[in-house]
């Protein structure tokens, strides 16, 4: 069958195609309980679901069960996906996406970058109060949770974050979800920042740990990320979160993260021109399980 829009009434079954909602399908999840607009589905002759490909201001996002990828008319969602011409990204799992890039890949110039996804396993650090700093304990009321009255703050902080920059309007979507915002203060400056993303029932994703340049190297982001996990987990929720920073990762490890796979974030030009294979992880010594 070929690929085409899901209507309304595939909206159930995409559902269960995606299964239970963990960091990994988050962002799906969440775009479905907008309806089925955004997606497009591989079906199989009995009208079964293969493969569900989604995309949102040309950020696609892609769902299969790895095990039957060999199944999944590939060329047909790389179709759909170039069809507009426009420049478009990936985000997400890394083998999710490794078919369709030798198909893309080898049409258009490409940047990427991957990232390891870590899921917190080890919760000794959390069940403990908070951390201390390198120059000393950070006071208890450093650091805490954001309010809406913290808003043009976090934007003024977010401004000078490179990719991680978000406006104020999008800082206001975002705590409108109910995602949470915990920040460290120094001398009544915010000096490090993390909120979460697609906090479900019983997980979240931290996302956006950035730290001022002038205030790093003092253990702000690792006492930041510790209380915003410590909150997550004393709610009943396992806190996950992505990293491309070897020293970012080893904080993350000291919290009790551990690896769970890969993302790869993969940027297409509009032009079609010849790629460069990219089947392998750039972080050494990190495997997809």
């Amino acid at each position: 069958m070929p690929i085409y829009q899901l209507k309304g009434d595939h909206l159930a079954m995409a559902r269960s195609f995606l299964g239970p909602a963990t960091a990994k399908n988050a962002m799906l999840v969440t775009l479905l309980e907008h309806g089925t607009d955004y997606f497009w589905g591989d079906f199989d002759v009995n009208g079964r679901l293969k493969a569900l490909a989604a995309n949102e201001h040309n950020r696609w996002m892609l769902w299969h069960h790895v095990g039957n990828c060999a199944d999944v008319d590939w060329q047909g969602i790389a179709d759909v996906m170039i069809a507009s011409g426009e420049p478009f990204y990936y985000k997400g799992p890394f083998k999710q996406w490794q078919p369709l890039h030798r198909i893309i890949g080898a049409e258009r110039t490409f940047t990427r970058v991957s990232f390891v996804l870590c899921k917190l396993t080890e919760t000794s650090a959390v069940e403990r109060g908070t951390i201390a700093a390198v120059s000393g304990a950070i006071a208890a009321n450093q650091v805490r949770q954001c309010t809406r009255a913290h808003l043009e703050e976090l934007a003024r902080f977010y401004e000078q974050a490179g990719s991680m920059r978000r406006s104020l309007a999008e800082l206001g979507k975002i705590m409108d979800r109910q995602q949470r915002f915990y920040a460290v203060w120094e001398e009544g400056r915010i000096a490090s920042a993390a909120f979460t993303e697609f906090e479900g029932d019983d997980f979240a994703t931290i996302i956006c740990v950035y730290t001022d340049p002038s205030k790093r190297r003092l253990g702000y982001s690792e006492n930041c990320v510790h209380e915003l996990t410590r909150t997550l987990w004393l709610d009943g929720k396992i806190a996950w979160l992505y990293w491309n920073n070897p020293a970012a990762g080893r904080i993350y490890h000291r919290l009790g993260y551990r690896p769970d796979g890969l993302w790869i974030r993969c940027n297409y030009d509009a032009v079609p021109q010849a790629g460069t294979p990219a089947d392998q992880a750039d972080i050494a010594g990190i495997k997809e399980g």
